[in-house]
């Protein structure tokens, strides 16, 4: 606790909640009657967080089944008009790829259509395992950017431990985290 007016309300290596107060704005005097100041200061400290995070052990990878669909269309005047006899999207799973052709006549003057090719690729999800350990790994770096995004320029963390355990095929990561931050200024 550095306090620059007022008085400690607290000693180094008291655990204090939100709200507590830290500086008071009493300040004693042996000569004196107790005068009143505004508080001001500087209080850091040590603070613990614990964050979970649930990781499914399996993942879908999109494979492509070499089938594909391309459907055609003109926009005029913001319509679409369909220039393809079926259309619609003969696939449960796909990836979209949408191109636009815009079309002008010697001279620069643009006409008012456009081609819009939409091809459908067929793909099929594949259900594969994620190793616990990379798992693991990547939450470990997950908790460790989170973290680090909230504190500011001066503060750090100091420990990180981590508990985890699987459910479920699905890897629970438990964290908790020392870090040394300024709790009020």
């Amino acid at each position: 606790v550095d306090v620059y007016s007022g008085s400690a309300a607290v000693k180094n290596g008291d655990m204090v909640r939100t709200g507590d107060v830290v500086i008071s704005s009493e300040v004693a005097s042996e000569y004196a009657a107790a005068r009143y100041v505004r508080a001001s200061g500087v209080v850091k400290g040590t603070t613990w967080y614990t964050i979970k995070l649930n990781i499914p052990l399996t993942k879908h990878i999109k494979e492509p089944t070499g089938k594909e669909n391309t459907v055609k269309s003109i926009i005029f005047s913001g319509k679409r008009i369909n220039l393809s006899i079926l259309y619609g999207i003969p696939y449960e799973f796909y990836d979209k790829i949408t191109s636009y052709e815009n079309f002008s006549l010697p001279g620069g003057y643009v006409l008012p259509f456009t081609v819009a090719k939409e091809t459908f690729k067929e793909i099929k999800l594949v259900k594969t395992a994620v190793d616990k350990n990379d798992a693991l790994a990547n939450a470990h770096e997950r908790i460790k950017s989170l973290v680090e995004s909230e504190l500011e320029e001066d503060e750090s963390i100091d420990d990180i431990r981590v508990d985890s355990y699987v459910q479920d095929d699905v890897l629970i990561v438990r964290a908790y985290i020392q870090c040394s931050e300024i709790l009020a200024q």
